[in-house]
């Protein structure tokens, strides 16, 4: 791989007629695993910026393996495209991607996941059409009596939302009682209904609430079937994919051989989680670089270098 041969074009492009110190250009260098960590406006995106047009004056690759560009926003891709795009057009076609996490997940994994498992590919990614079908369901639930036991799911449901928490109105507690129904999702792994960033599992399918885990994943399963996922589904369909396809991680660490991930400080844990999973393991020769702000980030790899830009 040839990568100072083309560092001055790179830096013509890039900084209008200034230079890289050593220590952006040994990190344009480095084709090895490693994170880059660095304060806000310290020319992170710019070295990864030059990295890429280097390696992209490469291309093809012998083997035929791309690149995977990641970053948390389409505002941070479309200045990728922005300043690159002209120079190294090669860069922006198959069998390179660039995109945000989102769209790599839906793309290479949730989309054809969704249409094996309920017949449907993915038309709606949206949080606010999935509140909407939140609403829905809430409305559609019914209430057991007061002092009649078994409680139905809403009482449920409605209990654990407001549970201590006092001197609430009633619109009040329906309205944490819909949220609480929006952040529970569905692990289709381990067969349970589980809550919040924590992962707290509500309901097991072998559980004793075992009535309670069906109809929540009933109407789970519904809106997927009507291709509507919010944008966390996504992820936990993607999982499943990766779980149920045991050629699936081989098939994308041969298609990219390097991947790159900026914004690392802005991604959710359960983001990084897939892509680790993807693209971490003993037999993996796919380089993977991660590059967040100094102070911000704070799930390192075990086994990569770090570099730090003042």
């Amino acid at each position: 791989m040839e990568i100072d041969r083309y560092l001055e074009q790179a830096e013509s492009i890039l900084l209008n007629g200034g230079t890289f110190d050593d220590e952006r250009k040994n990190f344009i260098r480095n084709l090895e695993t490693c994170d880059l960590l660095a304060v806000p406006g310290s020319g992170k995106t710019t070295a990864l910026l030059a990295k890429l047009y280097c390696i992209a004056q490469n291309m093809p690759f012998e083997d035929g393996s791309g690149i995977l560009i990641l970053s948390h926003t389409n505002k941070a891709i479309e200045e990728i495209e922005k300043k690159l795009k002209n120079y190294c057009p090669r860069l922006f076609e198959y069998p390179n991607f660039i995109g945000t996490v989102q769209t790599f997940v839906n793309k290479f994994l949730a989309n054809q996941a969704c249409f094996e498992k309920y017949g449907t590919y993915i038309k709606k990614n949206d949080d606010e059409l999935y509140e909407y079908e939140v609403k829905k369901f809430y409305y559609s639930l019914v209430w057991s009596r007061r002092g009649v036991e078994p409680k139905n799911l809403v009482n449920k449901l409605y209990g654990k939302a407001n549970y201590n928490k006092y001197n609430l109105t009633s619109p009040e507690k329906i309205n944490n009682t819909i949220n609480f129904i929006k952040n529970l999702e569905l692990d289709l792994i381990g067969k349970k209904i589980v809550y919040g960033s924590n992962q707290t599992t509500l309901y097991i399918e072998n559980g004793s609430a075992h009535n309670f885990y069906l109809q929540i994943k009933e109407w789970k399963e519904n809106l997927f079937k009507n291709g509507l996922l919010n944008y966390k589904d996504s992820f936990n369909i993607g999982l499943y994919a990766l779980s149920t396809n045991s050629n699936l991680k081989n098939v994308l660490q041969k298609r990219f051989k390097y991947v790159f991930i900026d914004e690392m400080q802005d991604l959710e844990d359960f983001q990084i989680n897939i892509i680790d999973d993807i693209f971490f393991s003993d037999s993996s020769q796919t380089t993977i670089q991660r590059i967040g702000d100094k102070g911000k980030w704070s799930t390192f790899l075990t086994v990569c270098k770090y570099s730090f830009f003042n």
